[in-house]
């Protein structure tokens, strides 16, 4: 597998071209990238601040490099090394471009599997489940934690989370539901389109950096303290 790879983006950070070296370590051809947003393919935990830094390197600050996750078609992740700076345009292109250099890197040591760390979200929405069956939900209801749960495992999972989703799964009617997505989105947890109605949320809701950021941490910690339960539902996991 080559371990570096060139990517040519424009001043709104949709992709121009990329190189075979960028195709081998994505492990898809150059057709599945030229076109999309190079935010796309980021981890949504590293959106933010490379989001915060090529705003930087727009606005005529200096070159960067930063170290990030990058998403591959089938979902696995890749930890590389990116260093952007401005680049000559395309023959006939008057807008501003940037090249980036991608290259292989070595992933933290605390760093845990994403399907791992799925198994233990979907462990935790089954414990709640199970409580929610036994005990009045009412008296131990946590709508907000609910709803992030049930946003990670959506976006995990390739998926959008609606409103009607929360409502179904966890139960909540349409003014509740909007109400905690709205104090979601007010805490920097969520992001959503309000559709020009901004009483009522329209799809998709997603976590926002900071809030899928967060929550990788907490699950990262779940792990860490327990490895041995967390292997065995990634296995279990696996199996189904």
């Amino acid at each position: 597998m080559a371990r570096t790879g060139q990517v040519l983006i424009d001043e709104a950070a949709t992709i121009v071209a990329v190189d075979p070296g960028f195709c081998q370590i994505m492990r898809a051809s150059a057709d599945r990238f030229v076109g999309r947003s190079m935010l796309d393919i980021t981890a949504p935990a590293d959106r933010q601040s490379c989001q915060a830094l090529f705003a930087r390197l727009s606005a005529g600050g200096p070159a960067f490099v930063t170290t990030k996750r990058l998403l591959r078609d089938d979902g696995s992740h890749v930890w590389v090394e990116t260093s952007m700076a401005p680049a000559p345009p395309p023959a006939e292109a008057e807008a501003r471009h940037y090249a980036a250099r991608v290259t292989l890197s070595v992933p933290p040591s605390d760093w845990v599997e994403p399907g791992i760390l799925l198994a233990a979200a979907r462990a935790i929405r089954a414990s709640r489940l199970a409580r929610a069956s036994v005990f009045d939900r009412h008296l131990f209801a946590d709508h907000a934690w609910d709803i992030l749960i049930a946003a990670y495992i959506a976006e995990a999972e390739g998926s959008v989370l609606t409103l009607a989703d929360i409502q179904s799964r966890i139960d909540l009617g349409v003014v509740n539901a909007s109400r905690w997505v709205r104090a979601l989105q007010a805490a920097g947890l969520m992001d959503y389109e309000d559709g020009g109605t901004p009483d009522l949320p329209i799809a998709p809701i997603r976590l926002s950096s900071s809030g899928h950021q967060r929550f990788e941490l907490y699950l990262n910690r779940v792990v860490t303290d327990n490895p041995r339960a967390a292997e065995r539902i990634a296995n279990r996991d696996r199996a189904k």
